[in-house]
């Protein structure tokens, strides 16, 4: 069974949201006499995040494929997911970071200096519970662009680990190891440790195929040696 291209889940914050904004306009002038514009920075944050969302549902819709996710994934193979994921991570994410700063100090002001100017003592609860949601949502923004510098970071050093250890010879085999196009493509071994590209050169036993070796297969690509090929016979293991 084929997945929906949007996510129930999804479609439903997005509608949601969008009924909490168009409420907001209905009740705007009951929000006049509140110390700070409140009811303001509510209908900016919800438009924030109805923006994320559709960010990452709009490419669903245009070409009717799954959208890759955005705000784990800087590398993105088209030029359009490439501008999305740009203002999904510098306009949308920063603005909304300091958007819900600025929503934290308007509603401290608002609960210890007037809070029986609010329309209702249900606005009060909801506008706290929205407080905690757009504080979670900043830790997680937090979170996932830490993540996402870590996998950068570790893509690029391999990128240059398997650039240096390329040449001719691997080339012709394996094509080009050191372009690694996404974080999928990042080698596990090389990334969390293991021999670094010095190390590898430094190996003894580095030799050439003979005429009476052309027999035997390579353990490592399970290719036939052909003469003249570069062959390294490393000692035995463990």
């Amino acid at each position: 069974m084929t997945p929906p291209l949007v996510s129930q889940q999804d479609a439903a914050l997005v509608g949601s949201l969008g009924y909490l904004m168009l409420d907001l306009l209905f009740t705007w002038e009951s929000f006049s006499q509140c110390p700070k514009p409140i009811h303001l920075w509510m209908f900016g944050s919800y438009g924030m995040v109805i923006a994320s969302r559709l960010i990452v549902m709009l490419p669903a819709l245009v070409s009717g494929a799954q959208g890759g996710p955005l705000f784990v994934r800087w590398r993105q193979k088209s030029c359009s997911m490439r501008m999305l994921s740009a203002i999904s991570w510098w306009l949308i994410a920063p603005l909304f970071v300091v958007w819900s700063a600025l929503g934290a100090s308007w509603t401290w002001q608002v609960m210890a200096q007037a809070p029986e100017l609010m329309p209702s003592s249900l606005h009060i609860i909801f506008l706290m519970l929205w407080l905690c949601m757009s504080m979670l949502w900043v830790m997680q923004l937090m979170g996932m662009a830490m993540w996402t510098v870590l996998l950068e970071h570790r893509l690029r050093r391999a990128q240059s680990d398997l650039a240096e250890i390329e040449d001719d010879d691997v080339r012709e085999r394996w094509g080009e190891v050191g372009r690694l196009d996404e974080y999928t493509a990042l080698p596990v071994a090389m990334a969390g440790g293991g021999l670094t590209p010095a190390e590898i050169k430094g190996l003894a036993g580095v030799g050439c195929c003979s005429e009476g070796e052309t027999e035997e297969d390579c353990s490592i690509c399970l290719n036939a040696l052909q003469a003249g090929d570069p062959t390294r016979r490393l000692g035995a293991c463990g």
